[in-house]
Formats: structure tokens, C-alpha cells, sequence
């Protein structure tokens, strides 16, 4: 398995979304290897980041508009980090769109800040689904810090959007689909979301599968913060 370690970059692609639509700073195409960003910076509008395979980035700073983290991954973990919406002239900013496999973890923001800089009044959203049934929306938003100038603390589903798809699978669970828990403002108080195809998790089952590094990523990792 390729093990790919990145400390200490500024990644940037300067493609406008207007332009050139999708804008990856990285794309990490391996199923089963392994990627490792560490006081790294992502920096686009559509499609930031892009990956497959097992992903970890720690303390790291990733911006854009629209699907900016998305991809294939089977697990991919952004632990203290800082995600950041941005404009979207005039439209909503959407940060995820997953493509996992059945039975991944998928994308997991963990003690994270999210923020949004986008003014719209259409809003920014945790994630949007491809509508594709063969895959799965498989993201999870656990004790993350919510801030900005209207905090994001909706997914883009049916409620906000009729013609958008419905997320795969339709209902989520511990296991599997639009996930959260533990949502803070920049005060600390406690933000529900009440999404209909979202699922919060429970005391217990953060404590038993979400509550660190180790759960999520696995014990074959062998890692710990630099």
C-alpha cells in the first residue's frame, strides 16, 4: 500500500469556477493507499479536494464554493482542521459531496471550525448527494465549531431544494449516511439539526465509533499528532 505524506504546503488552484468549472489542488487516485496532510493548506473553488483510498488531514485549512471535499474515499478524516465556505456569486456554497463504497466510513470532520464566508442568502450546506444509488453519502460533522456570517448547520436536501436527489441511503444511521453530532456556535451553544435525511448520533455511539483518531481511522495506522 503508497503512503503519501504532505507537511507544510499551501496548495492553490487558481482556476475560477466561471471559467473552468472543476478545480482540484489534489486528487489522490489509489483505493487502497493511504494519504497524510499535516499543517497543509487547500486552496480552490469547485472540487478542492478530490480522493480515494484512506485520507488523514490534521490541522490543515481547506476552502472553496462547491463540492470542495468530495470523492471515493474510504475513509478520510479531517481532524482540527478549518473548512471554509466561500462566495459563490450569489448562490449556496456546498463543502461535500461523497461517492463512498458500501460499508466505508466516508468523509468524517472531527473538532473541526467550520466556516462560512459565503453572504448569500441561499445559504451554505454540510454536503449535497450525486443521487447515485449504487454508492453511498457517507459524511459525518462530529464536535465541530460552527462560525461565520450565517453558521452552516443544514444539508442540501429536498427540504431546501425539491428537485435535488435524495442522499444514498435516504435515511441515515450510525453506520451509514449524513451524520452529526456535538454542533457548537462560536460561543459554545449547542446547534441541532433536525434535516430529514440527517441522522445524530447518540452519547454512546459517538463515544463507540467517533470519539477519536483510533475508532475512525483504524489501529493499523500507528499513528499520533507530529
Amino acid at each position: 500500500k503508497q503512503t503519501i505524506r504532505l507537511i507544510n504546503l499551501t496548495l492553490r488552484n487558481t482556476g475560477q469556477k466561471s471559467a473552468v468549472g472543476q478545480a482540484e489542488t489534489i486528487y489522490f487516485n489509489s483505493d487502497t493507499g493511504k494519504l497524510i496532510a499535516e499543517n497543509c493548506s487547500f486552496k480552490s473553488q469547485q472540487d478542492t479536494i478530490l480522493t480515494k483510498g484512506y485520507n488523514w488531514f490534521y490541522q490543515c485549512y481547506v476552502e472553496g464554493n462547491t463540492d470542495f471535499i468530495w470523492g471515493y474515499a474510504q475513509t478520510c478524516l479531517f481532524e482540527e482542521c478549518k473548512i471554509q465556505a466561500l462566495e459563490n456569486n450569489g448562490n449556496h456554497s456546498v463543502i461535500f459531496q461523497a461517492r463512498c463504497p458500501q460499508n466505508s466510513i466516508g468523509y468524517v470532520l472531527l473538532n473541526c471550525e467550520i466556516h462560512n464566508a459565503n453572504t448569500s442568502l441561499k445559504g451554505s450546506y454540510f454536503a449535497r448527494s450525486s443521487g447515485k444509488a449504487s454508492v453511498r453519502d457517507n459524511i459525518s460533522v462530529i464536535n465541530c465549531q460552527l462560525t461565520g456570517n450565517s453558521i452552516i448547520s443544514r444539508w442540501y436536501n429536498k427540504d431546501i431544494n425539491t428537485n435535488t436527489p435524495d442522499p444514498s441511503p435516504q435515511m441515515a444511521s450510525v453506520s451509514s449516511g449524513w451524520k452529526q453530532y456535538g454542533l457548537t456556535d462560536a460561543l459554545g451553544n449547542e446547534i441541532i439539526v433536525a434535516d430529514t435525511n440527517s441522522y445524530t448520533l447518540t452519547e454512546d455511539e459517538y463515544l463507540k465509533h467517533w470519539s477519536n483518531r483510533s475508532l475512525i481511522l483504524g489501529s493499523d495506522w500507528l499513528i499520533t499528532k507530529p
